[in-house]
């Protein structure tokens, strides 16, 4: 699935990033670098605080590779949706502006 979206330029979330091993972590470098990808690829990932059970730090070469984002549990979905129309409206302006669309 993750090489089919990088191929057609589709947006992928890797939630809870931070519980995949190491090496599976580092063979994603290509595609968090853009190499090979679809124009309009985008990763998002998510993640919980290290310390909670079984979560770890990222290492630095994938962790640098994102912009990080830390958020509180939102109290509601229309809290969801006012965090992600400030922080995603760049990507969306980006998206239309090219004629591109994406299905969610």
């Amino acid at each position: 699935a993750l090489a089919d979206a990088s191929r057609k330029g589709d947006w992928v979330l890797l939630d809870e990033i931070n519980l995949a091993p190491g090496d599976v972590l580092q063979r994603l470098l290509p595609l968090l670098e853009g190499r090979g990808c679809a124009d309009g690829f985008r990763t998002f990932a998510a993640m919980n605080p290290s310390g909670d059970a079984g979560k770890r730090e990222l290492p630095p070469a994938v962790r640098s590779r994102f912009t990080e984002l830390y958020a509180t549990e939102p109290s509601s979905d229309d809290d969801l949706r006012t965090i992600a129309e400030a922080r995603l409206a760049p990507l969306f302006a980006h998206n239309n502006e090219t004629g591109a669309s994406h299905q969610t």
